[in-house]
């Protein structure tokens, strides 16, 4: 196995993206001389050759409140911390290397993609049905500027504090969803994304505990898992990358390490085939350089300087191989656009949806999936996208949730179940043992409270998200 790049070279990757964007999309100097902060995140892909490539980058600090949850409808992003925007724009590359496969540029004949690439059909069976396959030498690498929120962060979190009482006085127990930065001494419980005491309570969970999750459900949305196979170790975090600053050891031994609140998931078997693809890989936490330079925009103030703001602004960079997309958003949604506007049709607002949306990556799926039905005709490619296509004329939570026919006789095998509902059954097995596992580490209460608003249909129309050609942005 051979020896993952430097921190300094994957951070290194990711910041010489981020710094060739405009100024626009960065945060700013207020007019009272204040500066803004903002976390950046990237996912940086190594070659077999060792050679690193930036397959997406993402800002953000802010998250939908649970009262705007079932007004979103897969348009309006629940989360916009710059980790897990960076995951979703990662999927976003995948799907457009995908679909460059399957059309390939007008300059070339065929396109072999580096990322990946179809597979044989001979290899497809019902239980792994998924047409593409990543590079299986393929290693994936996180880099962010700020210890993720959470778990894994609250030595941190309790370190910075001039007088560390919780924001929430201790009860006998705490909640089973703890709040923020909530109860300091309740160490490896699951977390919601931390806000201001006085700001509406989000749902969303802390990037630690999403970040901890995709140790076995792997970095692939719940559309991307339907086209490519969660099998290959590319699919999965190798490292992540955070500034020696922002570095706990404790923490993240706790957060993220098999022998911290993740050791139940040693015992769960790890044969792909028994799984749909699903395995348990921890990543390893690593830090930069002590010489390497910070971020220009960290949230660390500078002596004598007002305390720096969080911007408001997120930004989304995916520098495709043969086009770059590049969005701004602001309440989570194109720049320009307004969120929740009551005089909106489903197909205004999804112009305002950025291509990282549940309802953009839907909508790409399905696109590819009508491709494949098109050009690589096969029993199992053909049930699997009719799976994809039927799932248009229901609810986005048709792809997330298992129908009862499925779970009968869980446990015996998924013989004689359609690929799709395979896919399906599989995938949300594999969320139920990690996020069980989750809910009880520290004395949880054992249950994960989803965050919902999967309530919603396909909409089709407007800029496709695997099509688009150039930047993409709202109106200035």
């Amino acid at each position: 196995m051979r020896p993952p790049p430097s921190p300094d070279l994957i951070a290194s990757t990711i910041l010489n993206a981020f710094h060739s964007l405009p100024a626009r999309s960065k945060p700013r100097i207020r007019p009272d001389g204040s500066r803004e902060w903002t976390t950046l995140a990237g996912i940086a892909l190594e070659h077999e050759d060792g050679h690193l490539t930036c397959a997406s980058l993402a800002t953000g600090v802010k998250c939908l409140p649970t009262s705007k949850i079932p007004l979103a409808q897969g348009l309006v992003l629940h989360d916009s911390h710059a980790e897990i925007l960076a995951i979703r724009a990662f999927n976003h590359f995948l799907l457009h290397e995908a679909h460059l496969t399957l059309h390939p540029p007008s300059s070339q004949a065929t396109y072999h993609s580096p990322y990946l690439s179809l597979r044989p059909h001979t290899s497809l069976t019902p239980t792994a049905p998924q047409p593409f396959t990543l590079n299986p030498t393929l290693r994936t690498h996180l880099y962010t500027t700020e210890a993720p929120c959470g778990d894994c962060s609250m030595e941190l979190t309790i370190s910075s504090q001039a007088d560390p009482i919780p924001w929430v006085s201790p009860e006998s127990s705490p909640p089973k969803t703890i709040r923020g930065r909530g109860y300091f001494s309740h160490l490896g419980h699951v977390r919601t994304k931390p806000s201001r005491p006085d700001a509406p309570p989000t749902g969303a969970k802390s990037c630690s505990d999403k970040l901890s999750s995709k140790m076995y459900t792997s970095l692939l949305c719940t559309p991307t898992s339907y086209l490519v196979t969660p099998a290959l170790p590319g699919a999965y975090l190798d490292t992540m990358t955070v500034p020696g600053s922002e570095f706990s050891e404790v923490g993240c031994e706790r957060a993220f390490s098999p022998r911290g609140r993740l050791e139940p998931l040693n015992s769960t078997t790890n044969a792909p085939d028994m799984q749909g693809g699903y395995s348990f890989r921890p990543f390893n936490v690593q830090t930069t350089s002590s010489t390497f330079l910070p971020f220009v925009f960290s949230r660390r103030a500078e002596p004598d300087a007002p305390a720096p703001t969080p911007s408001n602004i997120s930004t989304i960079y995916i520098p495709h191989s043969t086009q770059s997309i590049h969005e701004i958003l602001i309440s989570a949604v194109l720049q320009g656009r307004k969120a929740f506007s009551p005089i909106s049709t489903p197909a205004l607002a999804l112009l305002g949806a950025s291509c990282v949306s549940k309802m953009r990556l839907w909508g790409d799926t399905v696109v590819i999936a009508e491709e494949l039905l098109r050009s690589h005709p096969h029993p199992v490619v053909h049930s699997l996208v009719s799976f994809l296509v039927g799932s248009t004329k229901g609810e986005y939570e048709y792809l997330k949730s298992p129908e009862p026919e499925d779970l009968v006789g869980e446990g015996e095998g998924v013989a004689g179940i359609a690929p799709g509902q395979t896919i399906r059954l599989a995938r949300w097995t594999a969320k139920e043992v990690v996020r069980g596992v989750l809910a009880r580490a520290g004395g949880g209460g054992g249950v994960w409270v989803r965050n919902g608003g999967n309530g919603f249909g396909l909409v089709r129309g407007g800029e496709g998200g695997v099509k688009v050609k150039g930047e993409r942005k709202g109106k200035r």
